[in-house]
């Protein structure tokens, strides 16, 4: 069998097995990422995870620029980034990943980075990667699904039952801020200030000091002083934007709340994700 993925010309050839090795025809094609970078494919892999059935087709490659000039940078930082190049495989290609019942694109790039860990010698190799998630729906749309929390918990159970689900994790314009962007599936909800703001509170507790956590570990050439915890609602004539700052108090994020509150958010959470 063999697909053909448009409109960069790449033949897929699909192996009975849970993993499909699947090889490029033509070695280092630049596709472009928008912005004047490009990501340079290397191969196509369609898997199957055996569990559950899902089918998640992974790209795998390499950037023609250093994504990492001055230390380890999380993946998930370059959603945005990594997201045209999902459009563009869903826009010229998508009869071809519905018939192979493609429900997620992980894109992986590898790369040396500019940086090497302190002690490490000159004769080791030193490499790493990033991974980006898309979900593909219904309306052809790449959903990014940050891979800083658990899959299951983007769209976490709260007191508040807001309903939002985390899309991007990601720097913020402000010095010192880690932004968190959330979908909300009801515009209505951003009507009412208090509701939201309450709504925020409860994501920077169950998302933001999570990944405050990792961040302070991992990646600790950030300054951060501020979480922005942003809600987001589309529709075709306009974009919502409802935003709430949190400042950042012994690498976790303050929000006034008491510790009874705080027990009761995380317990929520915990009990049904």
């Amino acid at each position: 069998m063999m697909l053909w993925f448009k409109p960069y010309a790449v033949f897929l050839g699909v192996c009975l097995s849970t993993l499909f090795a699947v090889q490029s025809a033509w070695a280092e094609e630049a596709i472009p990422l928008g912005d004047g970078s490009h990501f340079i494919v290397d191969e196509y892999l369609i898997q199957t995870i055996k569990d559950t059935g899902e089918v998640k087709l992974l790209v795998k490659g390499k950037p023609d620029f250093q994504p990492e000039n001055f230390g380890p940078i999380p993946a998930d930082f370059f959603a945005r980034k990594l997201e045209s190049l999902c459009e563009n495989l869903v826009n010229n290609s998508w009869d071809q990943l519905k018939a192979q019942k493609i429900g997620k694109i992980r894109i992986r790039w590898d790369f040396t980075p500019a940086t090497r860990p302190e002690g490490l010698s000159n004769d080791v190799k030193w490499s790493r990667f990033h991974e980006v998630d898309f979900a593909l729906n219904d309306d052809q749309q790449c959903i990014s699904m940050p891979l800083s929390v658990a899959q299951d918990n983007l769209t976490p159970k709260t007191p508040s039952g807001v309903g939002a689900t985390l899309r991007y994790v990601e720097e913020g314009d402000q010095w010192g801020e880690l932004q968190l962007v959330y979908a909300l599936g009801n515009v209505e909800q951003m009507a009412n200030v208090k509701f939201m703001n309450s709504a925020a509170m409860e994501l920077c507790l169950i998302h933001g000091n999570s990944i405050l956590e990792q961040r302070f570990k991992y990646y600790n050439q950030y300054e951060t002083a501020t979480v922005a915890i942003q809600f987001e609602h589309k529709n075709k004539q306009r974009v919502s934007i409802e935003r709430f700052i949190f400042p950042v108090v012994d690498k976790k994020c303050e929000t006034g709340l008491s510790d009874m509150l705080k027990t009761l958010i995380l317990e929520t959470a915990n009990a049904t994700n």
